[in-house]
């Protein structure tokens, strides 16, 4: 779509002149800014449908979801075969969990633009949420086709493949993640998850470490760790992956129970008692 912008008056910005900047602001993470400049832009060209989109994509980040509606459909009125605005209008849906028509507005976007490897990504994660997996895999593998270097995209397709227990396809979608991204540690930690499930501790344990030198704060690896550890009967090195766990959240009460059964595999008794007593206090379910 052509936009044809009148010549403004020495010195006085364009409607360009201003989307630009509300797009410079919108990267600045300067939200209002860049909405207050979009409105500029658009009160000088109501039909900016560029402008409508990306104010609608900024109010989305604020979770103004219903404005952000508003701006996206404003944007398709003017130009029907605009696919961003419909992407985009899909994924405010999403938000507010209208999966089924955020499934309509990707599309959407996919008919006017079969090849936007973030429309199918997009429509994906909305089946996903639906509990349509099977057809979400196979939109995620079509964004893959069209994108190979789609991170998100190998990544979410893992957790899919997890959700239908395909584990050993599951590690092969979390090693293309951790191929573009060596540090991505939710990729080694549900690599490790999938093995950990198989009865695989031993490569659970080789994942879970990576993960520990990637992010050693995270407790939750941790305990991962410490889980796999003990499946093994290392119940000196789940103790102290444990201990580790609960030194970094001392609120997690199955940290604090798995640390004490270490505990008491090691005979430490007193200890024990303590880890478990303390598991209690903090609500613990088993």
């Amino acid at each position: 779509m052509l936009v044809f912008l009148s010549a403004p008056a020495f010195g006085q910005m364009t409607a360009k002149d201003w989307f630009d900047q509300g797009n410079s602001l919108a990267l600045q993470g300067n939200s209002s800014g860049a909405i207050n400049a979009y409105d500029e832009a658009i009160r000088l060209y109501p039909d900016y449908n560029q402008a409508w989109n990306n104010m609608g994509f900024v109010l989305n980040a604020q979770e103004r979801y219903d404005e952000a509606l508003s701006a996206f459909d404003k944007a398709i009125e003017i130009d029907p075969q605009y696919p961003k605005a419909w992407n985009n209008r899909g994924v405010t849906l999403a938000a507010q969990g209208r999966y089924e028509e955020a499934i309509l507005a990707s599309d959407k976007a996919i008919e006017i633009d079969p090849e936007g490897a973030v429309f199918w990504f997009n429509k994906a994660d909305s089946l996903c949420d639906l509990g349509r997996i099977d057809e979400a895999i196979l939109a995620y593998d079509r964004a893959i086709e069209l994108n190979p270097q789609y991170e998100a995209a190998w990544y979410n397709k893992g957790e899919a493949l997890i959700d239908q227990s395909r584990y050993d396809e599951a590690i092969l979608a979390y090693d293309e993640v951790i191929e573009l991204d060596p540090h991505n540690p939710d990729a080694w930690n549900n690599k490790g998850n999938s093995f950990a499930v198989q009865g695989r501790y031993d490569e659970a344990i080789m994942a879970y470490d990576r993960v520990v030198e990637i992010d050693p704060e995270e407790p939750n690896i941790w305990f991962n760790l410490g889980n796999a550890l003990a499946a093994l009967g290392k119940y000196s090195e789940a103790f102290l992956a444990f201990n580790r766990a609960t030194d970094l959240n001392p609120q997690d009460a199955e940290a604090w129970h798995n640390k004490g059964v270490a505990l008491n595999l090691l005979n430490r008794t007193a200890e024990a008692s303590a880890a478990l007593a303390r598991a209690e206090e903090l609500k613990f379910s088993g």
